[in-house]
C-alpha cells in the first residue's frame, strides 16, 4: 500500500504527450506536475514586473485596475469594484481612501441606496491612467514576446476555458436547485404549489 502511494506521486516533469520538460518554478517535482502551479508562478512574475514598471508613479497594478474600472463605469460601487479587482472590503476601503487623498477618485453615497458608496475617477485620476497605459502596453509586449498572434489568441481561449471549467466545477457546486417563488413570479411564471404533506 505504501509503495503504491509513492508511485502515485512519483515526479513527472514531462508534458502529457511526452514532449518538452516543464519548468519547475516551485522546485518541487510534485507541484510542477500541476498546471495551476505554473499559472500561479507566471502570474507572480508578471505582477512583479508590472509593479516595477509602475514604481515611478507609486502605483500598484490593483490601484491601476481600480482607476481603469472607475473610468469605464462612472458611479461604480465599492462592492462591485472589489469584485472586479479581486479584493475584499477590508482591502478596498483603505485603498480607495488613500487614492481619494491623492485626488485620483471621489467617493459619494449612492442616491438609490444610501448604504452603498459610489466611486468616480477625477481628472487627476484620468491623467495618471494616461501615463500608465503605455507602461502597461510595454509590459504586455514584453510578456508575449516570441508568441505569434495566433498563439496569443489560442492562449486566451485556453485560459477562458480553464476559468469556465473551474466556475462550473467549484467545490460544492452541483445542479442548480429550484428557484424561490419570488424569482419565478418575477419571470412571469406562476409558482407551483407543493403537494400537501
Amino acid at each position: 500500500m505504501q509503495g503504491s502511494a509513492k508511485a502515485r506521486i512519483a515526479p513527472v516533469t514531462k508534458t502529457a504527450d511526452g514532449g518538452v520538460q516543464r519548468a519547475d518554478p516551485d522546485g518541487s517535482p510534485l507541484l510542477s506536475r500541476f498546471l495551476g502551479t505554473h499559472l500561479r508562478a507566471t502570474h507572480t512574475v508578471a505582477l512583479a514586473a508590472l509593479e516595477r514598471a509602475f514604481a515611478t508613479f507609486r502605483m500598484s497594478p490593483t490601484r491601476y485596475s481600480i482607476l481603469v474600472h472607475a473610468g469605464e463605469r462612472p458611479g461604480i460601487t465599492q462592492t462591485r469594484l472589489a469584485e472586479l479587482v479581486g479584493a475584499d472590503r477590508t482591502t478596498i476601503v483603505p485603498m480607495l481612501r488613500g487614492m481619494e487623498r491623492l485626488g485620483y477618485v471621489r467617493r459619494t453615497r449612492a442616491r438609490h441606496d444610501r448604504r452603498a458608496t459610489e466611486v468616480r475617477i477625477t481628472a487627476s485620476g484620468r491623467a495618471i491612467v494616461r501615463r500608465l497605459v503605455p507602461l502597461a502596453e510595454e509590459h504586455e509586449r514584453r510578456m508575449v514576446e516570441g508568441l505569434s498572434t495566433a498563439e496569443q489568441a489560442a492562449l486566451l481561449k485556453a485560459l477562458e476555458r480553464l476559468r469556465t471549467n473551474l466556475a462550473g466545477n467549484a467545490p460544492g457546486a452541483g445542479a442548480p436547485g429550484p428557484r424561490p417563488a419570488s424569482a419565478r413570479l418575477a419571470s412571469g411564471r406562476p409558482a407551483r404549489r407543493r403537494p400537501a404533506a
